[in-house]
């Protein structure tokens, strides 16, 4: 992995620490160096007109830049706000954990969130793999089966949540 993935990990992982939430998490867009969005797990659970279980980082990041995205399918999309091309983009996911490796936990997108990244046309996608590993992917060969404990209980309870 390069330095410059390592330095943005870090970085995650700092404000990651941040989180008010169980599972702390912080992801981040970039293109190039160049930083359009940054966030963390949060108690906001509304974007646009969606309701969310919990304000997922990756999630808060597509917002960010492509508010758009809630509404219709995207493609050939370039943000009003930032000018970038989604496929241009490069989205970074890590959890901090109080303790373990590199204090570094499992932090692959869950299915809802893959969903919505994908219909955003990022080109690539970074996270940490349950053993700590830093895993890089073409968006287009990463697939995702996990649901989140917030998604799963909406699922008992018979709650109709959007994708």
């Amino acid at each position: 992995m390069s330095n410059k993935d390592q330095k943005i990990i870090s970085r995650l992982l700092d404000n990651a620490k941040k989180s008010e939430l169980n599972q702390k998490l912080a992801a981040a867009i970039y293109c190039g160096n160049k930083l359009p969005s940054l966030n963390i797990n949060s108690h906001r659970n509304k974007f646009g007109k969606e309701i969310k279980s919990s304000g997922h980082c990756e999630i808060a990041c597509l917002y960010d830049i492509f508010p758009e995205i809630f509404k219709a399918n995207l493609t050939n999309y370039v943000s009003p706000r930032t000018k970038f091309k989604p496929n241009n983009l490069t989205l970074y996911v890590v959890r901090y954990l109080k303790t373990g490796k590199n204090y570094c936990g499992h932090s692959a997108p869950c299915v809802n969130c893959t969903e919505k990244i994908k219909r955003s046309g990022i080109k690539k996608i970074v996270y940490i793999d349950e053993n700590c590993n830093i895993i890089k992917k073409q968006v287009k060969n990463y697939n995702s089966n996990f649901i989140t404990s917030g998604y799963r209980t909406y699922s008992r309870n018979n709650v109709s949540v959007p994708s």
